[in-house]
């Protein structure tokens, strides 16, 4: 119990630091904020502080900064800037904890890791969840909370429509000459579902990691 409150906490660092960062350089490179999530999908609850809206939503595959509809007016790169700014936020966050080698390290074998769980979230993704939770036990938590970070890094730069590696896609293929409103409707949908899959793995390898126990 102890070590899944740990990861909790991790998870829980690891959100608003992501958020600040991604706030921080939408402001930077032009973009103005109109609302910060956690989460998404369907909302549970929204305030407001000023002329930003703060949303708290049912699904939790990752938070977010919406910015003003004057953020599609901006260059393309600074779009990609500002995707990048929050995809920053794990790998200095990440470096912090266990160091630039290692955070390398476990973001590159976050990937190869990702598509194992999906395929066999009972089988190997019960052996991943085993190796989180104990880290803290192992190591430390800060060491954790590193290697948390890393596999966010992998996780939200994955070229899916509802992630930052998503955005990143449509945002270089603008600054290429290709901008279709229709095309980037569908590819949110299919990245959403993506995730959602992804979700469901990591879900399922949690209940058949604590059945196992």
């Amino acid at each position: 119990m102890v070590e899944f409150l740990c990861l909790i906490l991790a998870v829980a660092v690891i959100f608003p630091t992501y958020l600040i960062f991604q706030a921080v350089g939408g402001v930077i490179f032009g973009g103005k904020i109109e609302e910060i999530g956690v989460f998404q999908g369907p909302k549970i609850f929204k305030f407001s502080i000023g002329s930003v809206a703060f949303r708290l939503n049912g699904i939790p595959t990752g938070s977010y900064v919406k910015f003003t509809e004057a953020f599609g007016d901006l260059h393309p790169f600074r779009k990609i800037l500002i995707a990048l700014s929050g995809l920053l936020s794990y790998f200095v966050l990440a470096t912090i904890c266990i160091g630039f080698s290692d955070a390398i390290a476990q973001t590159i074998s976050g990937y190869t890791q990702i598509f194992r769980l999906v395929f066999s979230p009972i089988d190997v993704g019960t052996i991943y969840v085993g190796k989180i939770l104990n880290l803290v036990n192992e190591k430390s938590f800060m060491y954790e909370l590193g290697v948390v970070a890393a596999k966010f890094l992998a996780v939200n730069s994955l070229p899916f429509g509802t992630l930052a590696g998503g955005s990143l896609v449509l945002y270089f293929l603008e600054l290429l000459g290709f901008k279709s409103e229709k095309f980037n409707e569908k590819f949110q949908i299919l990245g959403l579902f993506l995730v959602l899959i992804l979700m469901i793995a990591a879900v399922i390898s949690f209940i058949a990691y604590f059945f196992k126990g």
